[in-house]
């Protein structure tokens, strides 16, 4: 089922709703049709517990198997801090697991234009809240979309065995594209603790999280090695002492900076350590907020990158220019010494 909506002012959310029974399964995507607008969808179960989030700057999608019966929400807004407006385009469709075969089933939605209550998150050190995913589908999937996966990578598995069998040696698959908000990889996937496996660190308020987390993203796309917490903070080690240590271990610090990071006390403190440790800063600004004096003292750096007008990608690029520009300057110092 397909739904439009539109944005007239910045910080509005659409409500929807569906009823469906355990063993069904939902496919949501969501398409920009006019404005800046970044849509993104948030599906809640029926405890009201969120179960998954997707935003992009053009179409995004999510699918989900729902394990108990009752009513099930779906919210949308502007995934970009809620500052843009713009029209949408929402395509809802689940199927029955208890049918002989999927079936598409009508789904009952209401929509209630809400404001956006003001965020009761608390500013915690670095990063605390789960970042959004986000996939871009080049189309829409038929009824039996779940059969047609399947086939298709039991095939593609078969493919790729084969091909190593015969090759001899294993194929490495090529990197994914980068979307902003695509899932990162942790640096201690690697076996080798996330202090030392980095050149970089990135510090952000957690309101900025899915910001700095498409950073984060785009910067190891490009191989730059990122730290970022909360994702590489190593298991029995304190929070405030493995930031510590990372900033220690880094080259650059990349500072999402915002209002909110203006405002933000451990924002600040990690930026004045990085400062004494002699760690390159470069604020990767996301609005125009006037730097606070301690803030102005501290990041009066020429290395600054504005990124307050979309495409986001755009500006993540050229900050993964800028740092690996700035790398390759530290590594020639080393070899002249």
């Amino acid at each position: 089922m397909a739904k439009s909506g539109s944005f007239k002012t910045p910080g509005l959310v659409d409500s929807y709703s569906f009823s469906a029974v355990t063993g069904d399964a939902v496919v949501i995507r969501i398409s920009k049709t006019a404005g800046d607008l970044w849509p993104r969808i948030t599906l809640y179960g029926p405890p009201g517990t969120e179960l998954k989030r997707a935003y992009s700057s053009t179409t995004t999608e999510i699918s989900y198997p729902l394990t108990s019966s009752g009513t099930y929400s779906i919210l949308v807004d502007d995934g970009y801090r809620g500052s843009y407006t713009g029209d949408y385009s929402l395509f809802t469709q689940f199927t029955s697991g208890s049918a002989s075969e999927a079936v598409i089933l009508p789904v009952i939605t209401t929509i209630s234009p809400t404001v956006k209550p003001p965020s009761s998150v608390q500013r915690t050190p670095t990063g605390e809240q789960p970042a959004p995913t986000g996939s871009t589908p080049a189309s829409d999937f038929p009824v039996n979309y779940l059969i047609v996966i399947i086939i298709a990578g039991i095939i593609i598995g078969v493919i790729v065995i084969s091909a190593k069998k015969f090759s001899g040696k294993p194929r490495t698959a090529a990197p994914p594209r980068f979307d902003p908000g695509m899932p990162t990889t942790s640096s201690s996937d690697t076996r080798i603790s996330g202090t030392v496996n980095h050149d970089v660190i990135i510090s952000y308020s957690t309101f900025d999280k899915p910001i700095a987390d498409a950073v984060c993203a785009g910067l190891e796309y490009r191989g730059i090695r990122c730290w970022i917490a909360p994702r590489d903070i190593l298991a029995g080690v304190n929070y405030q002492e493995g930031i510590i240590d990372a900033i220690n271990t880094s080259k650059i610090m990349v500072l999402i900076y915002s209002s909110h990071a203006n405002e933000s006390p451990h924002v600040i403190r990690e930026a004045t350590i990085a400062m004494s440790k002699k760690v390159i800063i470069i604020p990767f600004r996301l609005d125009d907020a006037p730097l606070s004096k301690t803030m102005e003292f501290i990041i009066s750096t020429p290395h600054w990158l504005d990124a307050i007008t979309p495409p986001l990608e755009k500006h993540i690029e050229e900050l993964g220019n800028t740092i690996q520009i700035l790398l390759e300057n530290e590594r020639n110092k080393r070899k002249t010494v």
